[in-house]
């Protein structure tokens, strides 16, 4: 009597099947008798070639075991390639199982190495030149050796080419035949068109009867398969035990770019989770940037971006550094490129700080200094004659169409400049107010430029009527613009300025940035001392008045700032 353990009824109906039919060893399948030793042999289907290029057929030894022993261990192996078969249907299954089998051989490789104290040696590939091949030298891990390899790897993803070394044996083969060095065989060989090309020279043509082509190319490497060789050869070339990187100039640059060119296509098929614009979102939710300012790091950052693609981060270099200044240089002012490279730096930092990055490129990048005098580079202050003609331009503005703009982004855009001139805010600071930071007789800021920014303005008598604007959701058509709304009001002012007024101000120093400095000039002259007008710019010096939103503290500010008249010349 033989026992059988089944673990559910399905394996055990077809245990029972099969012994009902023990009497006929051929019906049993995938069963054969070998000089009385049973074996498990079955037919791989030709749909799995792939996955098992060195097999036709799956062949298992039974042992030394009795008959209904051997029916169930064939049984059991039958099962386990039937759902094996089933699993590798799936293209997914398929690419996963190759990937599988590709690294078992390679830490086959490795185990035996470690086992017996072996070494393995590296050779640089075969040069072929018509039929003549010069064979590669001994060589060590290195970028010589990576740039080759990278090559034939590029080869079989491709398909439809030969790696080096399976082309320099193939004519190595025919060579020695034709030579009468070694007696023509049967040989298979995939179908390369190089392949068929070889046969058809007058040396080798009487051979072609000898040499059968399979009947499909071997399949390109799957991009996993692909991943798992390009990150096996920076591990080789670049990783921890590598050697050490090249001291002469032209093969150390070399050594770099076959590093770099590898983690690109790396990161054409694997999701690099470093990529520029990834970092660069990591980095501006870690400091806290604001909208506002993020908007703007990221359309300078675009720039490098588009240039070259949006590659993971630790393939920056200064040259590609170097490349958008080049770019820029001649198309925008010293300090316009400065602040291009502004957010590009901070990143920079951010991700050497992060170790995402080996070394900071940004250090090996000079950038082209403002030369212009300090007196050339400061916003100059409007006088009260210029900022009476803007603000009766800014009525007008209100109470009238403008082309181009709507009656909502109208309306705030006076709003917004009239604020400026009468409480020397910076223009961000105005557009991130929300309606809870705003009453009937103080603006509340924080979040702005420095920490000393934080502080408590009065409302000036001249815009009494922001605080209602604001609560009614005046500034909302400003969050809607996906870009820089500040370089909208901007816009709008320098055409104001430039245009509309007659005669116009034309003086470039002149600008809407003026306007915080045209204010706390006209503090000056209605009598506010130093400590007050830091106070409302939000300088450090200030101290705690900056802070202060009632109490006689906050009434001397009210006092101060309601003085306050840009358009008037009191001094």
């Amino acid at each position: 009597m033989v026992l059988i353990c089944h673990h559910d009824n399905a394996c055990f109906a077809t245990f029972a099947a099969v012994f009902a039919t023990m009497t006929d060893t051929k019906k049993v399948r995938y069963l054969k008798i070998d000089r009385g030793r049973y074996f498990y042999q079955r037919r791989i289907p030709l749909g799995l070639k792939e996955c098992f290029p060195n097999e036709d057929v799956w062949r298992r030894p039974c042992g030394n075991v009795t008959y209904p022993k051997a029916v169930q261990l064939v049984v059991t192996w039958a099962e386990e390639h039937d759902k094996l078969i089933a699993r590798l249907k799936s293209p997914d299954e398929r690419e996963a199982y190759l990937l599988d089998h590709r690294k078992r051989e390679h830490e086959l490789l490795d185990t035996f190495v470690a086992d017996n104290g072996a070494e393995i040696i590296h050779f640089l590939p075969p040069e072929i030149e018509g039929c003549s091949i010069t064979y590669g030298q001994e060589t060590e891990p290195n970028w010589l050796w990576a740039k080759s390899r990278l090559n034939d790897l590029d080869k079989q993803r491709l398909g439809g080419l030969p790696e080096s070394w399976a082309e320099a044996q193939f004519l190595a083969r025919l060579s020695r035949w034709k030579a009468g060095k070694l007696q023509p065989t049967q040989t298979t060989v995939p179908p390369y068109q190089r392949y068929i090309e070889i046969l058809e020279m007058a040396q080798f043509c009487a051979f072609r009867e000898f040499v059968t082509f399979e009947k499909t190319l071997p399949k390109p490497l799957s991009d996993a398969e692909y991943a798992y060789e390009l990150q096996s050869i920076l591990e080789k070339v670049y990783g921890k035990n590598s050697p050490n990187p090249p001291k002469k100039i032209d093969d150390r640059e070399e050594h770099f770019f076959i590093k770099s060119k590898i983690e690109r296509k790396l990161s054409e098929v694997v999701a690099n989770p470093n990529t520029i614009s990834s970092v660069l979102e990591k980095y501006i939710a870690f400091n806290q940037i604001k909208n506002l300012t993020a908007r703007k790091y990221r359309r300078d950052v675009s720039r490098l971006i588009k240039i070259f693609g949006d590659m993971p981060i630790n393939q920056i270099t200064p040259a590609h550094l170097k490349e958008l200044r080049e770019e820029l240089v001649f198309e925008i002012k010293p300090a316009s490129l400065q602040a291009v490279f502004t957010p590009i730096k901070g990143l920079l930092r951010y991700a050497f700080n992060e170790q995402l990055i080996e070394f900071n490129p940004m250090s090996a990048v000079a950038l082209p200094k403002d030369k212009r005098p300090i007196e050339e580079r400061k916003w100059k202050k409007f006088d009260p004659n210029e900022v009476q003609r803007i603000d009766e331009a800014l009525r007008i503005i209100w109470e009238n169409n403008v082309q181009g703009l709507s009656e909502k982004r109208r309306k705030a855009f006076v709003m917004v400049v009239r604020v400026l001139m009468f409480s020397g805010m910076r223009p961000i600071e105005v557009l991130r107010l929300k309606p809870s930071d705003v009453s009937a007789r103080l603006i509340r800021i924080s979040g702005s430029k420095t920490e000393s920014s934080t502080r408590v303005i009065p409302v000036h008598p001249e815009i009494k009527d922001f605080p209602e604007w604001i609560q009614s959701g005046g500034l909302e058509t400003y969050r809607n613009i996906e870009t820089d709304a500040v370089g909208a009001i901007r816009h709008n002012f320098t055409k104001l300025i430039r245009k509309t007024l007659n005669p116009a101000i034309s003086d470039e120093q002149k600008a809407l940035y003026s306007l915080r400095s045209t204010f706390v000039n006209a503090m000056r002259r209605a009598g506010a001392d130093i400590q007050m007008q830091r106070a409302i710019l939000g300088h450090k010096e200030s101290g705690a008045i900056r802070h202060y939103d009632d109490g006689p503290e906050f009434e001397k500010k009210y006092e101060a700032v309601s003085r306050t008249d840009p358009r008037i010349e009191n001094d």
